[in-house]
């Protein structure tokens, strides 16, 4: 049997990796409202979906939009389970694109943000590789309110990991300082379920096989349930938004 680790500390990324399938807090409802705004003049126009994990919204897009989809994600094993989706998949980081300047029509970036170490750098690849007027649709947990330490130590000893939470003010000026404008903010209802629901049955039967290891059970219990005690509401600290801007 597959044992993540012989100590009972489960990271989200731990979880996530050995299931072997990502999803959003959104679900696919929000996907389909950021799509909403997304307006192309041209035909077919290219889109990237950044961070793309196992692909979920790159289904979305294939079925919602005629356009020519790029996916790209650090981890080779998401980027493997992506391969069903209709795209060009690349293993890359989001500090350091592998693509030209100003060759995509639209960014994607779900729910990514937090697990990076350098918010800042990633905003300024994703405008580097957009076009002029091409939007950028970022989702993603957030502080409304600057955090005092002892939150920021809560969510991290939640998740297993350290976060990168920016808070709300800070993230309008670094839209603003790479040339994103007409930003529109949404709060969207959380919507794990959806997400939850998009699961292959493979990875439910995977996921339920952690709780037969007892010591990996009440880490996994003790996660899922404080993780929905968290996004409960999303005017809680820290929140949840979906942000979209133009380059101009």
């Amino acid at each position: 049997m597959f044992l993540l680790k012989k100590s009972p500390d489960l990271s989200y990324q731990d979880i996530m990796d050995y299931v072997g399938e990502t999803t959003h807090l959104g679900g696919s409802k929000t996907t389909k409202t950021i799509l909403k705004h997304l307006v192309f003049k041209n035909k077919r126009p290219v889109v990237l979906d950044a961070g793309c994990g196992t692909g979920k919204t790159l289904n979305i897009l294939s079925k919602e939009i005629d356009c020519q989809l790029f996916g790209l994600d650090k981890n080779r094993r998401f980027i493997s389970k992506a391969k069903g989706s209709v795209s060009q998949l690349i293993v890359g980081d989001l500090t350091g694109l592998p693509f030209k300047d100003e060759v995509f029509d639209a960014v994607l970036c779900e729910d990514v943000l937090p697990f990076v170490d350098d918010v800042e750098k990633c905003i300024k690849e994703f405008t580097r590789v957009l076009k002029n007027k091409g939007f950028l649709a970022i989702t993603t947990s957030i502080y409304f309110d600057k955090p005092d330490e002892q939150t920021k130590e809560k969510l991290s000893k939640l998740y297993g990991m350290k976060l990168n939470l920016i808070v709300f003010q800070d993230f309008m000026k670094l839209l603003k300082r790479y040339n994103v404008h007409q930003v529109e903010v949404v709060k969207p209802d959380i919507n794990i379920i959806d997400g939850l629901k998009a699961l292959h049955p493979w990875s439910w039967i995977k996921l339920f096989s952690l709780f037969l290891n007892r010591n990996l059970s009440r880490r996994l219990f003790s996660f899922l349930t404080s993780w929905l005690r968290m996004i409960k509401t999303t005017e809680r600290n820290p929140g949840y938004v979906a942000v979209i801007g133009k380059k101009e």
